[in-house]
């Protein structure tokens, strides 16, 4: 990735947007719009379509315009936002997301606070469709303040919070070595910035300000209770069946490194995927083996005694979430004796009712 002679920028932001126009314009507007002088940042978005009015909003800003082929996998055009990148810290934004203002701002500070940081990753307000609506509390599992998380399996815990594709913040030399396998997934683009920075035993930093607004809607990345409850367990089957193959192809992508976290990580997670869908599907046709749920329980225990010993300010939180696995745990061990479907069910229902009454405020 060479720079070709071009002026260097403190920060590059790479928007993507595949198919969809309706909300890149607010995307790419929450960027102009940052609190920090344009100079100092470069803008490249990769899309695969053409807008007379977006292309236009990106030549009047000075911005690079990417043109991605029609069938582009979300790595191959994140490849070519990196390729084409002329900064060392690497920022991403998903269309249907925007940034605070200050965001920007916020990531170069922390940066030159601590130069041996690998991945930022900030935390999320969430918001309607139209962004009336913004919610600076945490939906689900979080913790209110920072986080350093180096390579240690007692962290395994903390790394849920870091996936989010418009949190994350990369130091572009910790992907160099990794660009083929970058080229060529088509889903969790965020847990492959997280496994290469654990591969490269990094530093990660984990913000507590909410940054990055997520925008929640029918045709977001996540399983949506749009419909009714089969048609958000089958969207929901659909994501997790993703996930399995992806989170293999890590498995096998990242078996040399020697990162213990890493490895551990890995493998909790594709057994936790399993387990949702052993749940959305009310039977276990993934064959998880009693070892792999054990292994898994092994894990999860380890790091929940670890958390909430160096954590103390975060122990009901750390807790919280601990007890959300630990359910899940005992109904899959449970899962072939008679009754077990209802106590699924009501899980499923809680779950996809939850969902709902979001996206109905």
């Amino acid at each position: 990735m060479e720079y070709q002679g071009q002026n260097l920028k403190e920060i590059s932001v790479i928007i993507t947007a595949h198919d969809r126009t309706k909300y890149l314009n607010q995307a790419i507007n929450s960027v102009i719009n940052q609190t920090i002088n344009k100079s100092r940042y470069e803008v490249i978005v990769i899309k695969n379509f053409k807008s007379k009015e977006i292309d236009e909003l990106i030549e009047r800003e000075g911005f690079i315009n990417i043109d991605a082929n029609q069938n582009s996998k979300i790595g191959e055009d994140l490849y070519l936002g990196l390729i084409n990148s002329h900064s060392d810290i690497i920022c991403f934004l998903d269309d249907d997301d925007v940034f605070n203002e200050t965001k920007l701002e916020n990531v170069l500070k922390v940066f030159s606070r601590d130069p041996s940081l690998s991945l930022y990753v900030n935390a999320r307000a969430y918001a309607n469709e139209d962004l009336t609506k913004i919610y600076h509390k945490a939906i689900g599992y979080d913790i209110e303040s920072e986080l350093y998380i180096n390579d240690n399996q007692s962290d395994l815990l903390l790394l849920p919070i870091l996936v989010n594709m418009s949190s994350i913040c990369i130091k572009k030399k910790v992907l160099t070595d990794f660009l083929n396998i970058l080229n060529k997934i088509n889903f969790s683009p965020d847990d492959f910035m997280l496994f290469v920075t654990l591969c490269n035993q990094g530093k990660i930093y984990r913000d507590s300000k909410r940054l990055t607004i997520y925008r929640m809607h029918e045709s977001s990345s996540q399983a949506n209770a749009a419909g009714d409850l089969e048609k958000f367990l089958s969207d929901k089957r659909k994501i997790l069946e993703l996930h399995i193959t992806t989170y293999s192809y890590f498995k096998d992508m990242f078996k040399n490194c020697r990162s213990a976290l890493l490895k551990v990580a890995i493998e909790f997670f594709i057994t936790d995927v399993k387990i949702n869908l052993a749940f959305s599907t009310y039977n276990n046709e993934y064959n998880l083996s009693l070892n792999e749920i054990m292994k898994y329980h092994t894990f999860l225990m380890k790091s929940f005694l670890s958390l909430i010993t160096r954590r103390k300010t975060e122990r009901k939180k750390i807790f919280k979430f601990f007890l959300w696995y630990e359910i899940k745990f005992f109904i899959i061990l449970l899962i072939k004796i008679p009754g077990s479907k209802i106590l699924i069910k009501l899980w499923n229902r809680r779950e996809y009712n939850l969902k709902k009454a979001f996206l109905d405020h």
